[in-house]
């Protein structure tokens, strides 16, 4: 999309904007990171800096449910810092900030994300999935934060798979790292397919892929502001309800055909 077409659409939501985006490596795949607080490479690079005055920070993780795109959960995030920061202010320490770090993830392959000039795609298994929240957590997180996982649907089964992952490390003495803790929300952990949007899904991409792509091709090539003003009335229920800015953008980036595939 042109940055003419966005001179249509509304301006965003204004506290998202302390919401902030981060592409690194995790495991290898560029991934991209949105945050609240300090990026992953500012946290290492301020443990680094003051060796002797660090304060190791609680970081939250958001593991995203199906379609893993971490723009829906924007909102989300400052919701979550909010409640988290009310709750512990009265319990913070010296050594421990009230405030929590806050970063949400996106699943590998289900979103462009630019990297060496390009835009990033990989097509990855739910077992390469829980390997890069994995290889994420050991490579941008320091041993000595306390890192909650908030996970939804089936990230809820990914962060399963991560706590155990670091919890067995640990029994082992392999890595000495603070205990990772994970909530759920709306866990679904098995027999997705069963469910009323789990039949759908597994129908839609078993057998319509090419109809999906083509689809989604259709629909980008729509004016930007035309295709988001689409958006924003699905997304509302003809106009039922209001729809966060950054809802209707992440379904802009949802709709590439090459992550549909």
């Amino acid at each position: 999309m042109s940055d003419a077409d966005h001179d249509h659409d509304p301006d965003p939501v204004p506290e998202l904007a302390q919401v902030r985006e981060a592409t690194i490596l995790a495991g290898g795949f560029p991934t991209r990171v949105l945050h609240l607080g300090r990026a992953p490479g500012e946290l290492q690079e301020e443990q680094e800096q003051n060796q002797r005055r660090w304060r190791p920070r609680p970081v939250m993780l958001i593991i995203p449910g199906n379609p893993g795109l971490a723009g829906y959960y924007e909102r989300f995030m400052l919701d979550l810092r909010e409640a988290v920061t009310a709750t512990t202010a009265a319990m913070a320490t010296r050594t421990t900030p009230a405030t929590p770090d806050i970063w949400a993830v996106s699943h590998v392959g289900h979103e462009a994300v630019s990297h060496g000039g390009a835009d990033y795609f990989a097509e990855c298994s739910l077992a390469q999935q829980v390997e890069h929240k994995i290889a994420l957590v050991s490579e941008w997180v320091p041993p000595d934060c306390d890192l909650t996982l908030v996970a939804h649907s089936v990230g809820c089964l990914i962060a399963m798979e991560v706590a155990d992952h670091f919890a067995d490390l640990h029994q082992q003495q392999q890595q000495v790292r603070q205990p990772v803790r994970a909530h759920m929300l709306f866990p679904m952990m098995m027999k997705m397919r069963l469910t009323p949007n789990g039949g759908y899904a597994h129908t839609l991409t078993s057998y319509f892929t090419t109809v999906a792509k083509l689809s989604g091709w259709l629909l980008t090539q729509l004016p930007g502001f035309l295709l988001r003003r689409l958006i924003r009335w699905r997304l509302s229920g003809g106009g039922q309800r209001i729809v966060p800015e950054c809802c209707v953008e992440t379904t802009v980036r949802l709709l590439d055909p090459r992550a549909i595939g």
